[in-house]
């Protein structure tokens, strides 16, 4: 299942120049030199059927392990990068574990293995990156957890007030996949283009089921948003966003080489493919690393300049800080929040799309995306978003229904305004009723005291018409057909 690894070249290099290109039984492995000189061992175990040099999520990871495990330290790093499917990695961290310290399983396909893993081998210590678990076998696993919401929020704020200086005044999303993480990105990223362009339309969702790409979906679904018309573009989700945002953001006539996953039928594996940009380009949001640096690398490739920002996601900093607390005697079990605080979430620069590069992310756009980063590190920003990655409170896509909470609320208030009259009326009552007693002017009195007349009284000779007869004077009239 594993190899032992492969001894490559020193410090200073970057993680990609350092991945081996060997295979030994469908992993891939890589140590740091000087194994020998270390007492620590820590082992990166990276998701199947993924790109660790693209720049994203997996090879963050291993660029933090690496920064971490180097002479200061003194720890030796193994990586290893299965080629098998999700289901074997129970095999895979059992195997990495076993002369191992620090295991550290990147994915929430590692979930389930790795918690087995951590019950199974108690003296050994794991870590799962963007997983959090709700008990903790001897204390021996930790979960690494990230806010995703903070950061879609932050590149909501930029995506949605540019969008409102645009033409449709329109944001669309291309999803991969619905994993909690991915849906926690989304909405908040669509709470914050709610909240800042207002006279924008609702955003619009293209979903695909996976992060990889799966038959070219992410590009497909962008086409279908660039055919209702969005002035911008996100895309959330693995492969399939990456895909998606390089060629939303393309100059139209222009060539752009594409990568796919394909089906099972077609063998599964990654296809390339070049595609000719049939619509105008659009201003794109990234997810995950800074797509500009990755995606677009660095800016050398057309549609660079339409890059607004990304949301980060930063498992470099997870991963660094993990082995830090592991070496340092800190570690424990326990779910590892990644957020704004520590640098583990961050919304991207805004490259060559900033108002001085004749871009539309001015001075007044950077400043209120700070404004709001500085109230989420003091924990003083509500995104509105839950664990699931539902909306709690709107505006936003999916939120509650703000006008059924509106009407609620002034049926409460109607009802609260209408016991207070009620209240305030028969509080006077009361009052107005004790002054009287007290002065010997009762509210009510009956016919009995004092024999006093009714307050009211009508003479029936005041009625016209009608003649009154004292009882005295009146005679019974008998029946004619009834006397003798």
């Amino acid at each position: 299942m594993r190899t032992d690894g492969l001894g490559v070249g020193g410090g200073g290099m970057d993680a990609t120049d350092r991945i081996s290109n060997s295979t030994i039984g469908g992993t891939t492995g890589v140590i740091t030199p000087g194994v020998e000189s270390f007492d620590t061992k820590v082992t990166l175990v990276t998701t199947a059927v993924t790109d660790v040099q693209d720049g994203t999520f997996n090879s963050l990871a291993i660029s933090g392990a690496m920064e971490a495990c180097n002479d200061k330290g003194r720890c030796c790093l193994e990586i290893d990068v299965p080629h098998n499917t999700p289901r074997d990695y129970m095999c895979e961290l059992e195997m990495s574990a076993q002369d191992s310290n620090l295991t550290i399983a990147v994915g929430f396909d590692h979930a389930a293995a790795g918690y087995q893993a951590a019950r199974c081998n108690l003296d050994r210590r794991f870590a799962v990156v963007d997983v959090g678990y709700q008990s903790f076998p001897e204390g021996n696993i930790e979960g690494i957890v990230f806010e995703e919401a903070q950061g879609g929020y932050l590149a909501g704020i930029i995506a949605g007030m540019v969008a409102r200086k645009g033409v449709y005044k329109r944001v669309g999303i291309v999803q991969g996949g619905s994993a909690p993480p991915v849906k926690r990105t989304v909405t908040g990223f669509s709470n914050a283009v709610a909240e800042k362009c207002s006279e924008c339309e609702e955003v619009l969702v293209e979903s695909c089921d996976d992060l990889h790409n799966l038959d070219n979906c992410g590009v497909i679904a962008a086409k279908k948003l660039l055919a209702i018309g969005v002035d911008v573009l996100f895309g959330a989700g693995g492969q399939t966003g990456s895909q998606a945002i390089l060629y939303a953001a393309a100059p139209q006539g222009s060539e752009v080489r594409g990568e796919r996953l394909q089906c099972p039928s077609e063998g599964g594996a990654v296809k390339h493919q070049m595609l000719t940009k049939e619509e105008q380009a659009v201003y794109v949001v990234g997810m995950g690393a800074d797509e500009f640096n990755t995606t677009f690398v660095q800016g050398h490739l057309a549609g660079s300049n339409m890059v607004l920002t990304s949301a980060m996601k930063r498992t470099d900093q997870a991963v660094k800080m993990t082995i830090a607390n592991f070496l340092g005697g800190m570690a424990s079990g326990r779910n590892y929040h990644m957020n704004v605080a520590n640098e583990g979430v961050a919304y991207a620069p805004c490259h060559l799309s900033c108002f001085i590069n004749g871009g539309p992310v001015t001075n007044d756009i950077t400043a209120e995306a700070q404004r709001v980063r500085a109230l989420m590190t003091t924990d003083e920003f509500d995104h509105r978003v839950g664990q699931a990655g539902q909306c709690l409170r709107g505006p936003g896509l999916g939120c509650p229904s703000t006008s059924n909470n509106s009407n609620k609320q002034k049926i409460l208030v109607g009802v609260t305004l209408s016991v207070s009259i009620f209240a305030v009326l028969l509080m006077g009552f009361v009052i107005t009723m004790i002054v009287k007693e007290r002065h010997n002017e009762p509210m009510f009195s009956s016919l009995e005291e004092g024999g006093s007349e009714p307050a009211v009284s009508i003479a029936m000779s005041e009625i016209p018409n009608v003649q009154t007869q004292s009882s005295q004077e009146f005679e019974p009239r008998t029946n004619p057909m009834l006397s003798d």
